[in-house]
């Protein structure tokens, strides 16, 4: 092994063949280089010299030398590579060192099976049989396509997908939407608070709304979006909420014009009673509040006094 320090002038940064960062947070380590220096060194491959002056290819360490330029160093510490690696070889060294050092994401691990494919010449089989397996995948079939289709996703719907640690299952939802349709869903991501389940819910209720009605998303969109727009009072909760709502009523209106009936009885026979979501129990639920036997009678005198009402047996053919 032969370690040296280089300048990093002498390295052609636009060289980035074995790079596969994306969306890396370089705080901490950017904080621990000013502090400590580049503790672990850089790996780089001689390049032929020009005109007698050295140059160097990263191998590994993009990021470290992004943080030493930030912080005005000149040299950094680097290993020099055997020079008889192939550049298979020298990328799986690179995929090595940072996969146990700092692991990778979705979209790098994307990155990597695409390069190994494509930049690198291994055919797909050894992909899936040899390289998935090195990055801690399953080796399938059905996990090759999923990180191969990543890749075509439009770019603000991967680092939203990073930045929010998505699940492959709610990945593969996005995979449904032509790239004009992703583009008009990211508005919604910005200015609605979602959580994974609600996300996925969206994405779902969106699509089969447009195959419903053979419109694209950002017809069927125009609508709620220009309401949030308008509306600046509300925080990123409250419009989920009305949004879900909307979106609801959009894709199940019979349902919803039943909801909105159940919840006119209800006032009329002045009970709390509930439905689950979607009538998915068949059921109609109350829940009672009393502190001793007058009151819990009283709740007995009014409920006896509901069933005598017609609303009362309207509202059990609802459910």
């Amino acid at each position: 092994m032969v370690f040296k320090d280089i300048d990093i002038a002498h390295i052609p940064l636009e060289q980035r063949a074995y790079e596969v960062s994306f969306l890396a947070d370089l705080t901490a380590l950017r904080s621990s280089i000013q502090k400590r220096g580049i503790v672990q060194p850089i790996q780089v491959k001689a390049l032929p010299r020009d005109f007698n002056e050295e140059q160097f290819q990263i191998v590994s360490g993009f990021r470290r030398v992004a943080c030493a330029q930030a912080l005005g160093m000149t040299e950094v510490s680097a290993l020099m590579v055997d020079d008889r690696l192939s550049a298979l070889e020298l990328f799986e060294r690179a995929i090595e060192e940072n996969f146990f050092s700092r692991g990778f994401n979705l979209i790098e691990k994307a990155i990597i099976v695409q390069k190994i494919e494509k930049e690198f010449g291994v055919m797909k089989e050894e992909v899936v049989q040899k390289y998935l397996p090195f990055l801690g995948l399953k080796s399938s079939e059905t996990v090759y396509q999923f990180y191969r289709a990543i890749l075509d996703l439009d770019p603000v719907l991967q680092e939203y997908s990073i930045q929010h640690c998505l699940p492959t299952h709610v990945i593969e939802e996005w995979f449904k939407f032509q790239p004009l349709d992703q583009k008009a869903l990211i508005p919604f991501l910005h200015s609605i608070h979602f959580s994974v389940s609600t996300l996925k819910e969206f994405l779902i209720w969106i699509y089969e709304i447009s195959l419903r009605d053979h419109s694209s998303v950002s017809d069927i969109l125009l609508e709620p979006m220009q309401a949030m727009a308008q509306n600046t009072a509300l925080d990123g909760r409250q419009k989920s909420f009305i949004f879900r709502q909307w979106l609801k009523n959009k894709r199940y209106p019979l349902l919803s014009t039943l909801e909105a009936r159940f919840v006119t009885l209800k006032q009329k026979l002045h009970l709390p009673l509930e439905i689950s979501d979607f009538f998915e129990d068949n059921k109609i639920h109350m829940k009672l509040s009393f502190q001793n036997k007058e009151e819990l009678k009283q709740w007995l005198e009014k409920i006896k006094e509901a069933s005598l009402k017609p609303e009362f047996d309207e509202i059990l053919k609802i459910k």
